[in-house]
């Protein structure tokens, strides 16, 4: 497949702020900083792409420089919150570029800088799935059966309920519990015109799930950090 005969976006996510771990995008390991790990990553990507680190900070912006990707603007303020969400990120970084780079885009990609191990082989499934099939795909990975939303609990009223209420007192053996899948943050795909369709809802209704079998860790803590270094 001819993947420079379209046009994809490139989004890298990377606000400032971050309350488990200080500065986390800006956090080295293996002698690289996880926003300079996503931008290597893509710069490498034979695909024909616009690179675009969404940012609100002063200091990943020259991280992003120094790795030749300079933020032609920055993602505003009232978007860069705790609370703000990927699908009003993705919406500004898309509307902005196609202004600045004068040019649509028929696909868009992100890559979080928290997700710093992987694979090539994971995004060009996620690519193939966009351009043949899918309207989207994410990379997720197995969500082990002891973690099943069956099995957990919740506190209310400093006493134990299920999390389901409905169906949590029905949980047996392990073998009856549907799989689930969590996002992993390697990789997300998506048709630029359904995005804009369906008011950049970043779930949308025809999405693959891509499965990535290989070790890899979405970083949250410090715990976190130590794995990834040890994984690349």
């Amino acid at each position: 497949m001819n993947y420079n005969d379209y046009e994809f976006l490139v989004i890298i996510p990377a606000r400032g702020g971050s309350k488990g771990i200080p500065k986390k995008n800006l956090r080295k390991i293996a002698g690289k900083s996880l926003v300079g790990h996503a931008i290597s990553f893509a710069q490498k990507l034979e695909i024909n792409k616009t690179i675009f680190v969404s940012t609100d900070c002063n200091e990943i912006t020259d991280e992003a420089i120094r790795y030749g990707e300079k933020p032609p603007f920055k993602r505003p303020e009232e978007i860069s919150q705790d609370l703000s969400t990927d699908s009003e990120l993705i919406e500004h970084a898309v509307i902005e570029c196609e202004k600045f780079y004068n040019k649509k885009f028929d696909f868009v990609l992100m890559f979080q800088p928290t997700s710093p191990v992987r694979e090539a082989r994971d995004i060009l499934r996620c690519l193939d799935a966009v351009i043949n099939k899918y309207d989207s795909a994410w990379t997720v990975s197995k969500v082990d059966l002891s973690l099943n939303p069956l099995k957990q609990l919740k506190v209310n009223g400093k006493k134990l309920h299920y999390y389901d209420e409905e169906k949590g007192h029905q949980v047996g053996a392990r073998q009856v519990l549907e799989q689930t899948y969590l996002r992993n943050g390697v990789c997300y795909a998506w048709k630029a015109s359904e995005l804009k369709k369906h008011n950049f809802n970043i779930l949308l209704p025809n999405t693959c799930p891509i499965e990535v079998t290989s070790p890899c860790v979405d970083i949250d803590n410090k715990t976190d950090l130590k794995r990834a270094e040890a994984l690349l």
